[in-house]
């Protein structure tokens, strides 16, 4: 049973690992955006972008992997390559739709 646990565990340890350092790419991506977008005078909220900023970076990395595109520049994470450019890049148009995206205001009765 220890076997058994131990792969467990590993696996569940890479995957952390893994997504805390997509998780940095992302929100370092956002704070770029925000950045921008407040130099721009333009209002922000950013836990949207944030969140849209994590999920574009697992979606481009996600993309990267399953169609074997090049990584150009690249964090290893326990032989599991974390395409850094790529989920950068995602991560920051995924900020930039969800921030420049227009919304309609709530109607009031």
């Amino acid at each position: 049973m220890t076997f058994l646990f131990d792969v467990v565990a590993e696996y569940l340890g890479r995957t952390l690992v893994w997504l805390a350092a997509e998780a940095v790419v992302a929100f370092l991506a956002a704070a770029a955006v925000v950045a921008l977008l407040t130099t721009l005078d333009r209002p922000v909220d950013r836990k949207p972008v944030a969140l849209a900023s994590v999920i574009g970076a697992l979606v481009a990395a996600s993309v990267v992997d399953r169609f074997e595109l090049p990584v150009a520049f690249g964090l290893d994470v326990w032989r599991t390559p974390v395409p850094v450019i790529w989920s950068f890049a995602g991560a920051a148009v995924a900020a930039l739709v969800w921030a420049l995206w227009p919304r309609r205001e709530a109607a009031s009765s």
